[in-house]
C-alpha cells in the first residue's frame, strides 16, 4: 500500500523555483499500452503509480469485454471502451473528483474518452492498427 503520496501535489515538469513546484496542483498521469488487463499487470500499474505519484491512469489495449473486470484498488473507473481485441480505460484516484465529459460512439474506428479532473480535460485515445 502506498498511502504516503495520497494528496501530494506534484508538477508535470521541473520548475525554475522550488516554491513554484510546491504550489503546482496538476495531477500526474500514467499512460501505458497494457496489452491485456490482468492481475499481475494491475500490480505493476499500482507500483508505477506509487513510485511516480500518478493519480490518473490512461490505459490502452485492455482487451476487456465487461467493465466489472476493470478494477484497480483505490481508483475509480472514470470510463472505458470495451473490446476483446483492443479497448481502453481511464482511472482516477478515489480521492479526486472527476467527470466523464464525452466518449467515442460504439463501433468507432478510433476509441477515445475525455474526463475533467480539477478543470483539466484529459483525453485517452487509442487507434487500433487496422483503422
Amino acid at each position: 500500500m502506498c498511502s504516503t503520496w495520497i494528496g501530494h501535489k506534484t508538477p508535470f515538469s521541473e520548475r525554475d523555483s522550488r516554491k513554484a513546484a510546491e504550489n503546482d496542483s496538476r495531477p500526474n498521469l500514467l499512460q501505458m499500452n497494457i496489452e491485456r488487463f490482468t492481475a499481475n499487470k494491475i500490480s505493476v500499474v499500482e507500483q508505477l503509480a506509487c513510485k511516480n505519484k500518478a493519480f490518473i491512469f490512461l490505459l490502452q489495449e485492455t482487451h476487456c469485454t465487461t467493465a466489472d473486470k476493470l478494477v484497480i484498488p483505490n481508483f475509480s473507473q472514470a470510463g472505458s471502451v470495451l473490446s476483446r481485441n483492443h479497448g481502453l480505460a481511464t482511472f482516477v484516484h478515489c480521492r479526486m473528483e472527476w467527470t466523464l465529459v464525452i466518449q467515442s460512439p460504439e463501433q468507432s474506428e478510433t476509441e477515445w474518452l475525455c474526463i475533467d479532473v480539477a478543470g483539466y480535460k484529459i483525453i485517452n485515445v487509442y487507434k487500433p492498427p487496422y483503422s
